[in-house]
């Protein structure tokens, strides 16, 4: 009898530990932030409003979950193309350099394939600055108060949200929605 009851409390144990075990993480309370996604009929088609406000409310609750009330609001009105410069390497080769004819040491220099060199060709390498345009789509972000008072407003750009799938896009919003979700913290602290 005793045997049994040890089997069954160890079962209770067992199934306690397992159902605490595979229950959700808690997650940070979402903060009084309100937040409002749109775009122009223009470039509507290359903004996923809704995966950005996902987004953004997310990076509320991780950045700003002790934020007071506030609304965001993350307006999208033109495509634009963007130039970048960066910094690169040209290699310019240089006229070929026979090289050294070297001595042979053999018995029989007239059996060698051919005549040894010491020193060739080189290669030089230029600096070189490389152009890159790349399409974003622009906009701004406001921050205001329960009052309709302007906290902040700024202008954003991120890669338009191409179909074929490659664009980094989605490093952008989560990346744009984290530098909102901390501005909104620090405003509404102060």
């Amino acid at each position: 009898m005793r045997s049994c009851s040890i089997v069954v409390g160890t079962l209770v144990l067992a199934l306690v530990f397992t159902g605490c075990a595979s229950s959700p993480p808690s997650s940070a309370a979402a903060p009084p932030v309100h937040v409002v996604v749109t775009a122009d009929e223009d470039v509507r088609l290359m903004v996923n409003a809704d995966k950005l406000k996902r987004v953004t409310e997310e990076a509320l609750r991780k950045y700003a979950s002790n934020a007071g009330e506030a609304t965001v609001t993350i307006h999208f009105k033109s495509l634009a193309v963007v130039s970048e410069v960066t910094p690169g390497v040209a290699i310019m080769p240089s006229t070929p350099n026979q090289g050294t004819p070297v001595a042979i040491a053999s018995s029989e220099p007239w059996n060698e394939p051919s005549r040894p060199t010491v020193g060739g060709s080189s290669t030089g390498f230029t600096p070189t600055r490389t152009r890159t345009e790349r399409p974003v789509v622009k906009g701004w972000y406001t921050i205001t108060d329960p009052s309709g008072t302007v906290l902040e407003q700024k202008s954003i750009a991120i890669p338009p949200n191409y179909r074929d799938g490659y664009s980094d896009r989605l490093n952008a919003q989560r990346d744009l929605a984290a530098d909102v979700a901390k501005r909104v913290a620090a405003l509404r602290r102060r």
